[in-house]
């Protein structure tokens, strides 16, 4: 007799603590997790700068003599284009910059000069590209329905079931054992 009311108390023991899990235990919520990442990348170019040297140049151009049959007519022509010639001066200054056109009697020519200070070309290309990603964690806790309406109704009527045939196993047991 011993020995059945060892393993009846050992089937109610086990009976009530499969029951209290079923009862107790549940789904966890669901972790999510998303990443968002945030990089910043900054690019210039260069510049290019070109030196161009100092510019002097200078042109002559010789007048020729007039002629002509009559010698007194070329002596009088030439005294008159080299009085026209001589009021021929100008000359234009900027900065270091120069330029000028003249006649000159003793070579009998017209000069043209120019003189260029040395110059920069300077290219600019300033491109800047700017790129950024940003790093972000957001945990997101979610709790999902993850059981169907059917086996909710089949669950209810497993516990129904399991309660009354726990009271009717009370029952017959303590019909055989009083003191429980």
């Amino acid at each position: 007799m011993k020995k059945i009311l060892f393993d009846n108390r050992f089937l109610i023991f086990l009976l009530l603590a499969v029951w209290a899990i079923g009862l107790l235990s549940c789904k966890s919520t669901q972790k999510t997790s998303q990443n968002i990442e945030k990089r910043i990348i900054t690019i210039n170019d260069t510049i290019y700068i070109v030196k161009n040297q100092k510019i002097t140049d200078t042109v002559f151009v010789s007048v020729p003599a007039p002629k002509t049959n009559d010698k007194k007519c070329d002596s009088l022509c030439q005294r008159e284009v080299q009085r026209l010639l001589k009021q021929l001066n100008t000359k234009k200054k900027s900065g270091s910059n120069e330029y000028g056109f003249y006649y000159d009697a003793y070579k009998n020519a017209l000069v043209a000069y120019a003189q260029l200070d040395s110059t920069f070309t300077e290219y600019k290309s300033k491109h800047t590209d700017k790129q950024s990603t940003k790093l972000e964690t957001i945990t997101i806790f979610k709790t999902e329905k993850y059981v169907p309406f059917w086996v909710e109704i089949l669950a209810w009527i497993g516990g129904i079931s399991v309660t009354y045939f726990g009271i009717k196993n009370y029952r017959i047991i303590r019909r055989f054992i009083p003191f429980i």
